[in-house]
């Protein structure tokens, strides 16, 4: 037991710090700035972590009310719509 004890203490030893408070401040510094850079990925990936779920929800309630998309008839349906809106407007 003191053998491991005394491996441990080699491999990290005390640090007293009220001896090294301008190298921590320094280092509290950088984490600080390091937070603020790297806060508006974080928000970012949670939003997309957040759209991904409801997506996977929309998708399973559709598969559950067998529901199927047909892209090919929206679009047809789509450039209908679209056509007649500028016939009426031009």
């Amino acid at each position: 037991m003191e053998s491991a004890i005394k491996c441990i203490m080699r491999k990290f030893p005390a640090i007293d710090i009220r001896s090294n408070s301008n190298q921590l401040s320094s280092i509290q510094k950088d984490k600080s700035d390091i937070l603020k850079n790297l806060t508006n990925f974080y928000h970012s990936f949670v939003d997309v972590l957040e759209f991904r779920e409801n997506v996977n929800e929309l998708l399973s309630s559709m598969d559950s009310y067998q529901m199927y998309l047909d892209i090919v008839s929206t679009f047809d349906r789509m450039e209908y719509v679209r056509q007649k809106a500028e016939m009426n407007t031009g």
